[in-house]
């Protein structure tokens, strides 16, 4: 629904609920990578310009408040905000995280953004057993015991939670 602007139609069909619900999984994948960048002390030397005061055509927050200002255009805000998931995760693939300072802002527009959408519940503390099951996996993956770390992996999708690996440790996140 946030697709589309409110005037015009909307169009349902299975294909747009399944693109819903994948952008709501990169983005919860993506605050969960933040966190383990921020949890390991993992900051880069990339500044991400995201200052509201600095306005510069290319800025995030700028352009977003832009398109909520005309019309609210969810549409075209909403790209700007993907357009910073990407280049953000641009950077972790090339293993140049954000500075400590780029990723607190990046935060806060998060939250900013999902304050007036809602599109992502609010983060839940993973529990023990599940955390225990994912180091149990990243070593049995680290041994090459593939199928071991493919049973752990089933495991956790039947408790209700996806593993999913990245250059920097493991994210779990709710299914």
């Amino acid at each position: 629904m946030l697709q589309t602007h409110y005037r015009s139609p909307l169009e349902y069909s299975e294909e747009h609920i399944t693109a819903g619900e994948n952008r709501v999984h990169k983005l919860k994948e993506f605050r969960a990578h933040l966190r383990i960048i921020q949890e390991k002390n993992l900051y880069g030397t990339s500044r991400i310009l995201l200052e509201v005061g600095e306005e510069n055509e290319t800025n995030p927050v700028v352009k977003f408040k832009k398109a909520m200002n005309d019309d609210f255009n969810t549409p075209l805000a909403l790209s700007t905000f993907d357009s910073l998931v990407s280049d953000t995760n641009e950077l972790l693939a090339a293993k140049n995280p954000p500075t400590q300072e780029s990723i607190a802002k990046i935060f806060e527009f998060f939250e900013y953004v999902n304050n007036i959408f809602g599109i992502l519940p609010a983060e839940i503390k993973i529990p023990l057993e599940i955390l225990q099951l994912a180091e149990e996996r990243d070593t049995m993956r680290r041994d090459q015991k593939w199928n071991e770390a493919d049973k752990i992996r089933d495991i956790l999708l039947v408790q209700g939670f996806v593993i999913s690996d990245t250059t920097d440790g493991f994210i779990i996140i709710p299914k």
